[in-house]
């Protein structure tokens, strides 16, 4: 009997469960949720799925009807100040940044929607969401997490960039984080990256279940232009600007690269490309010549066109940066710090040059902007790289099909 049921949960078509700890949107400015969308229109073209979000308050404007027209059931769970602390409360057991997810509501419904068939799996988004992955281990036939960062070296990087004694309370916080996800990504059948970086930090801390699937490239399906139409020599940074690191890594920029940058080449532009700037960042911007905060904007094509370079002066977060990507997709070099790099097998001869100190930053910009011609070759072989080296490696149906069936 035994056997026959097992037999027949294999033939079944598998439902999907699909968790996310933020809400899946196309139209998210954020890149983590456009990539777990992605991952839920692939699943939907294959399986039925029943999706349970949680979503805040800015992440409810993106919610549109497109979400009830891939899935049988969509489930989205507010998440407010009061959720978080009590997500806290009821979990002392959990590190804080995966308490704030907490939620006995959520636990329940999983279980309902786990038990309604024999032939579950499991697919969540976000590490955060291994703690219910543990508990519903039993109900269903197959588990699938997927990892955006490693949240230790999020939390480190992070921890490093403040100063005492908020430092010294945030470090203790990021060895607690590490152990807790050094054992909860082997909770799952198969923990997903981003990047080959990250599975190796994930391997080495005990996990052997790990593989990567890219991201695919928002952007890449744009005419790509030649770049560096604009006359004058014009970079931009695309990303969210409420993200701290992207707040931070403007800051940083505009206080010690930018002003060597413009003492060698006075008409230098800067374009800051992306949704939610702050108003500090706007204040800062509004004294300093060539500097223009665009917000976001729907069709970023004139601007690719308009830039000879992109810019990624990061400093703090993890996990790939896809904007860094979608920029040598484009056709632009970039120039970037080691965290901005991180997870991209691109090098300089594909565009992609890398410095962390704020003079070699400005030089690498200045010896660009003094050739546009180097800019478009640059450009060029960027785009080369993407077609040939990532673009062939990005997350489609056939991945969506093996992860969730067991052929990974």
């Amino acid at each position: 009997m035994l056997e026959a049921n097992h037999d027949q949960r294999q033939t079944m078509t598998p439902r999907v469960v699909f968790l996310s700890a933020h809400l899946p949107s196309a139209s998210s400015k954020q890149a983590g949720q456009q990539i777990a969308y992605d991952h839920l229109r692939e699943l939907a073209q294959v399986f039925p799925v029943d999706l349970v979000s949680f979503a805040n308050r800015a992440e409810y404007l993106d919610l549109d009807a497109s979400l009830s027209a891939l899935c049988e059931g969509v489930t989205i769970v507010r998440v407010t100040n009061a959720t978080r602390l009590r997500g806290v409360l009821l979990r002392p057991d959990l590190p804080t940044y995966v308490a704030l997810r907490a939620s006995h509501r959520v636990l329940r419904l999983l279980v309902r929607l786990c038990r309604r068939s024999p032939n579950v799996v499991l697919w969540a988004e976000y590490t955060q969401m291994a703690q219910y992955v543990r508990s519903l281990q039993g109900l269903v036939r197959r588990s699938v997490l997927v990892c955006h960062d490693v949240l230790a070296q999020l939390c480190e990087r992070h921890a490093r960039v403040r100063r005492w004694p908020l430092d010294r309370l945030m470090r203790f916080g990021c060895r607690r984080l590490a152990g807790w996800e050094a054992a909860a990504v082997r909770y799952p059948s198969v923990a997903v990256t981003l990047s080959e970086k990250d599975r190796t930090l994930l391997t080495r801390s005990g996990a052997g279940n790990v593989v990567v699937a890219y991201p695919r490239a928002q952007f890449a399906s744009m005419a790509a232009p030649e770049c560096a139409g604009a006359s004058e020599p014009t970079m931009m940074f695309l990303g969210a600007m409420d993200r701290k690191e992207n707040h931070e890594a403007m800051l940083w920029f505009l206080d010690a690269v930018f002003p060597t940058l413009r003492s060698t080449i006075p008409s230098a532009r800067l374009l800051i490309v992306g949704a939610h700037p702050r108003p500090a960042l706007l204040e800062l911007c509004q004294k300093i010549e060539g500097v223009e905060v665009t917000g976001y904007v729907l069709d970023l094509q004139p601007l690719f066109a308009k830039a000879w370079l992109a810019i990624a002066p990061l400093r703090s977060g993890a996990g790939l940066k896809i904007k860094v990507v979608e920029c040598l997709a484009q056709g632009l070099p970039v120039v970037t710090t080691a965290i901005g790099s991180e997870g991209i097998t691109a090098d300089k001869g594909d565009g992609l040059i890398v410095f962390n100190e704020a003079r070699e930053f400005a030089r690498a910009c200045g010896e660009l902007f003094m050739d546009r011609e180097a800019c478009r070759s640059l450009g060029h072989a960027a785009r080369r790289w993407f077609s040939t080296s990532y673009q062939p490696h990005e997350f489609g149906p056939d991945d969506a099909r093996k992860l969730v069936l067991g052929h990974d």
